[in-house]
């Protein structure tokens, strides 16, 4: 069904209500009635047990089959453990950024994989004047192009690679942009075996940028560490300097993880 003017309304409505019945559920005594929950929430029952049953089929809520009441599911859980788990990520982050930027004078990211991109989780600007403004915190990138999102995308299983590529495609950013998959995976294995990417012009033009993996406490990547600037600051000469320094830092945060390194 399109959204029409009178259909966006209806559904944050609906939405509010789902997340009233949420708190009312997660008020204290750990399951409700059908009944006590529309008292309280002054819906009538249908509405109650419409939006009820929406919860459920989404696995947030769950029915006692004895008793008939209703009950929050571990999936809260679940969710927060995951947004503690990315402010931890950050905040032990955050000093080694700000290291890496006063070292190598270029624009310092931190950025993980949600909902199959690349997501700036942190960054903080180095000292030179020209700086770059793509990719400000909260934004967003496909993860076939810039140093960071490929880390991200060449630790993933194969079957995941496959997938992304099918649903997302290979769009081009710029001329430099690898929009063919066998060359995006030769890049990948590439990634893996050297453990940085490098990315040239192919995310902006006169951009390039240099990322390292993060592991976790299971040793699984959650993360990438990464500088970006213009590109002559990436010069040839430049480059083993950056990678160890990058590196470095990416190593010094996986420690913080507990990551078995």
């Amino acid at each position: 069904m399109k959204n029409t003017p009178s259909s966006k309304p209806y559904k944050v409505h609906s939405l509010e209500r789902g997340l009233d019945l949420i708190e009312i559920l997660a008020d204290g005594v750990p399951e409700k009635s059908l009944t006590e929950l529309s008292q309280k929430a002054g819906f009538n029952l249908s509405t109650t047990h419409r939006i009820l049953n929406a919860l459920k089929s989404r696995g947030y809520v769950e029915q006692n089959p004895e008793t008939l009441k209703y009950k929050l599911t571990f999936k809260f859980f679940e969710i927060g453990n995951i947004v503690v788990r990315h402010l931890n990520l950050r905040e032990e982050a955050i000093p080694i950024l700000t290291d890496l930027a006063e070292k190598t004078g270029e624009s310092a990211y931190l950025i993980i994989l949600d909902n199959d991109e690349a997501l700036c989780l942190e960054r903080i600007d180095g000292r030179h004047y020209i700086k770059v403004l793509f990719l400000q915190v909260g934004g967003r990138m496909p993860l076939h192009v810039g140093a960071g999102p490929r880390v991200l995308l060449a630790y993933l299983p194969d079957e995941e690679v496959d997938r992304i590529i099918k649903s997302k495609g290979l769009p081009a950013w710029t001329k430099k942009s690898i929009t063919d998959p066998c060359k995006l995976k030769e890049d990948l294995k590439k990634i893996r075996e050297q453990g940085y990417a490098l990315s040239f012009e192919d995310a902006t033009e006169d951009v390039a940028a240099l990322g390292c993996p993060v592991r976790n406490w299971r040793g699984e990547v959650c993360a990438t560490i990464s500088i970006a600037g213009i590109s002559s600051h990436f010069a040839e000469d430049k480059l083993p300097r950056l990678i160890k320094i990058v590196k470095d830092a990416a190593y010094e945060l996986s420690h913080r993880l507990n990551a078995p390194l």
